[in-house]
């Protein structure tokens, strides 16, 4: 029977890991607010939370990542050295990323350097529509 499948496609809309989006969480518009918890996705447990206000993912409980707004994350990576995704969204966006290590780090967006700082966090914010970003550990600090 396919009915058991059907909660399989209520789960896809947050959160997926396909070949052909990678890693993929969000909505672009979503009706109401939902929250998924403890997802495995390759040996690693995921939370996400959306709603029109806020995307929001932990990896094993830490907060990685937060935007301010609706949003579609795609081909997500996340590592020490380097994290990357596209992000498809309706209007402009704040997006916030904790790192893994405190470092000297460049932040890419649409393959253009929009900033080179220090910390273990960044804010920064995307306009409307489909944009590729890249942020590379260039030093690390203890």
């Amino acid at each position: 029977s396919w009915g058991s499948l059907f909660a399989l496609i209520a789960l896809e809309e947050y959160l997926d890991f396909t070949p052909w989006e990678g890693f993929r969480f969000g909505m672009i518009d979503p009706d109401e607010r939902g929250k998924l918890s403890r997802i495995s996705i390759q040996d690693r447990h995921y939370d996400v939370e959306i709603s029109s206000s806020a995307v929001r993912l932990k990896e094993e409980g830490k907060e990685i990542l937060r935007a301010k707004g609706s949003a579609v994350f795609r081909h997500f990576l996340y590592s020490e050295n380097e994290i990357s995704f596209e992000v498809i969204t309706l209007e402009r966006r704040e997006i916030k990323v904790q790192f893994l290590t405190k470092g000297k780090y460049e932040l890419l967006v649409d393959d253009e350097t929009k900033k080179v700082f220090k910390g273990k966090s960044v804010k920064f914010k995307v306009p409307a529509g489909e944009h590729s970003v890249l942020i590379l550990l260039l030093e690390k600090h203890d």
